[in-house]
Order: structure tokens, then sequence, then C-alpha cells
């Protein structure tokens, strides 16, 4: 029998939401201290912009300084980073046979991670307000501040005591917006891998889906003997 897991607020859904607030904060600590530096910089905006007395006076009474009419613009020296927790239904818990949809999709190759225990969620980032739900474009847009942010999302993971899709603390490029709780993922010996292989042989068979070799060959004899069902 397989169960059915509780949609309510779990360990996952707060540990992701810290996670996104605090990865936020790191990121914008660069432009912070950048903002500090410039507003409190060695100028004084010019009260006099045609150059009449009063300038002549401050720069008697302040030599050291530099005075000219406006700040010059502020650049923050990083992009302007935010996370949230995404709110789409495949990036939180799955059953074993909204896993299966997604394995006959090729958009996951197993039938044992961890949105099937309920303890794995997926991380949207922003840039500069722009929103990102596929990792490999979110990387080409940070281009040159990519190891900067890597660095970053690694000490959050650690720091949050969580994982990557591998089970690491790492930026793991094959599933990179994965995070989830140690322990997650559930033994292929578990009836609910047991189950989704299952969907995904009826998928295959009715012609819905074309096979994934790559999940495949990732089951253990347990689960590699339903595949033998497979008539195509």
């Amino acid at each position: 029998m397989v169960h059915s897991v509780s949609q309510s607020p779990t360990l996952i859904d707060s540990q992701a939401v810290m996670f996104c607030s605090k990865l936020t904060q790191a990121c914008r600590e660069d432009n912070r201290r950048g903002f500090e530096q410039w507003s409190a910089s060695n100028r004084v905006d010019n009260p006099n912009p045609l150059g009449w007395n009063d300038a002549a006076r401050l720069r008697e009474q302040m030599p050291g300084r530099t005075f000219r009419y406006g700040m010059p613009t502020f650049r923050p020296p990083r992009p302007t980073l935010a996370f949230s927790v995404s709110r789409n239904k495949t990036s939180s818990f799955r059953t074993p046979l909204e896993q299966a949809a997604q394995v006959a999709a090729n958009r996951s190759w197993v039938c044992w991670g961890a949105h099937m225990s309920n303890m794995a969620r997926h991380v949207v980032p922003s840039i500069d307000g722009r929103s990102f739900t596929d990792g490999d474009a979110f990387e080409r847009q940070l281009g040159a501040h990519l190891s900067w942010f890597v660095a970053i999302w690694e000490n959050t993971l650690r720091s949050c005591g969580l994982r990557d899709a591998s089970g690491g603390q790492h930026w793991y490029k094959k599933d990179p917006l994965h995070i989830e709780l140690p322990g997650a993922k559930i033994p292929q010996t578990d009836p609910r891998a047991r189950a989704c292989v299952m969907e995904y042989v009826r998928l295959v068979n009715v012609g819905h889906r074309s096979r994934n070799l790559k999940f495949e060959h990732a089951c253990q004899p347990v689960l590699a003997a339903h595949l033998r069902n497979l008539v195509r």
C-alpha cells in the first residue's frame, strides 16, 4: 500500500524559507557595503552649483574635501539577487504517479527522490527583478558573478543543514535549484518507488511517453524486474 503524505507545512518548508532569506541577505552584502562606502565617501554636495561664495567658504573650512554639484551615481558591485521557494506543485511533494510522470517526461531520473518523501523543495532566484526557473539560464545571466554566487550558495546550504539534489552541499549543476533535507531520498525497496516504476511502465506502454534509459539503468534489481513489463 502506498501511503499519502500530508500537505500541511513541514520541516522542509520552514528550512527552505530560512534558506532563501539567508541566501538573499548574503548575496546583497557586497552591495550593502558598497553603498555604505559610497554614501560615506569624502564628498560634499556643492550648495552653490554656480560657484559663488558659499562653495569658496566651504573649501576654506574643509580643505581636505572635494566639492562638486551632486553625488556620483551609485553602481552596485554585484547584481541584485533575491530567492523564494517555488510555488509550483511539481517542486514540492510528489505522489508515485506524479513522480512517474516526471520520469516519463525526462524531467527526472529517479523513482526514489526526495520529493516523494515530501522533504525537498525548489528555489526560484531573481536577478535585478527577473525570475528564473531554469538553472542554466540563471547561470548564463550571472556570467562573471557565478563563482562568487556559488561560494555563497554552498556556504548557506551548510549553515542551514540542507543538501543539494545529489545529497551533497554544492551547486549541483544537474539539478541546481533543488534543496532537500538530509536523508530525504527513499530506498528503492520502498513501496512508493515500486508504484512509481509501475506507473512509468504503464505510461510508456500506452504510448504517452518514450523510454527514459538513464532512469532505467539506475534501477536496482528490485525495481528493474518491473521494467521487463515494457512492451517497447
